[in-house]
């Protein structure tokens, strides 16, 4: 049973894939499924390879070959999914060291696919420690490890940006409620400064009518003869001066007709 490796360049670098296959026809019909499965690989028939690899597990499933390059045919019709699981199984069922690092070292590229850095970069050391020379595996953990790295400074930075737009936002609703509670100050004294306003001038309009009103009654109320008491001789001279004063009145009168040749008389 001879080994073909294979080389597929990626984002993240050089991934090892490793197809196995048998060069010579042999009686056994597993064989010859893995060789056609091999032959549809290489041509970039997936899905015959697809089909081939899978006849060949029906009849026996704990076939590693079969097991591997069913993962490398899932990975490249990008269903990691079945790929993971397939070079898991491929694992439990390699015979020796190499195998079960090549089945790390696929399944690492399988995490890294998925975005999953961490399970890849436990998947490269796993097969490190199986197989220590494989500079692939090696190279290919350095860009896990790296790119995990840049993954968790951007996590880092997009927590430090979110803490800022919190802190902001918090410094923003408190600059609110104070502006909010100065808006109301501002209000409460308007309000009390115009209900003083319109007291007074409640107050003005009201002294005011009453102002006019007293003024009012003023005007329409008739002015009345104050009493005055004496006693009856104050009375009696009084009367007597009246008369006195009213024959002074009559001699001036009678004085002034003869000059004038007329003769008025006043009976009492």
């Amino acid at each position: 049973m001879l080994r073909k490796s294979m080389k597929l360049l990626v984002t993240y670098g050089t991934l090892v894939w490793i197809l196995l296959w048998t060069p010579h026809l042999s009686a056994q019909h597993t064989d010859l499924e893995i060789f056609r499965g091999n032959q549809a690989y290489e041509s970039q028939d997936l899905e015959k390879a697809e089909e081939h690899y899978r006849n060949a597990l029906s009849e026996n499933p704990n076939l590693y070959k079969g097991t591997y390059n069913l993962g490398n045919t899932s990975y490249k019709k990008e269903d990691l999914e079945t790929a993971l699981s397939q070079y898991e199984k491929a694992y439990g069922q390699a015979a020796t060291d190499n195998e079960r690092a090549n089945a790390m070292h696929n399944l690492g590229n399988t995490h890294m696919q998925s975005g999953k850095l961490e399970d890849a970069i436990e998947a490269y050391k796993k097969a490190l420690r199986l197989e220590p020379n494989a500079d692939d595996t090696r190279y290919n953990l350095s860009c896990a490890q790296r790119m995990l790295k840049q993954q968790q400074k951007q996590q880092e930075q997009q927590q430090e940006n979110q803490d800022q737009d919190k802190q902001k936002n918090k410094e923003e609703e408190k600059e609110k409620d104070k502006n909010e509670v100065n808006e109301n100050k501002e209000d409460s004294k308007q309000d009390n400064s115009d209900s003083r306003e319109n007291d007074e001038e409640s107050d003005s309009d009201e002294q005011e009518k009453n102002d006019d009103q007293q003024e009012e009654e003023e005007n329409n109320q008739k002015p009345q003869p104050k009493p005055i008491n004496i006693s009856e001789e104050q009375a009696k001279q009084m009367l007597e001066a009246a008369k006195n004063e009213d024959q002074q009145i009559q001699m001036e009168l009678r004085k002034s007709k003869k000059n004038n040749g007329k003769n008025i008389d006043k009976d009492w």
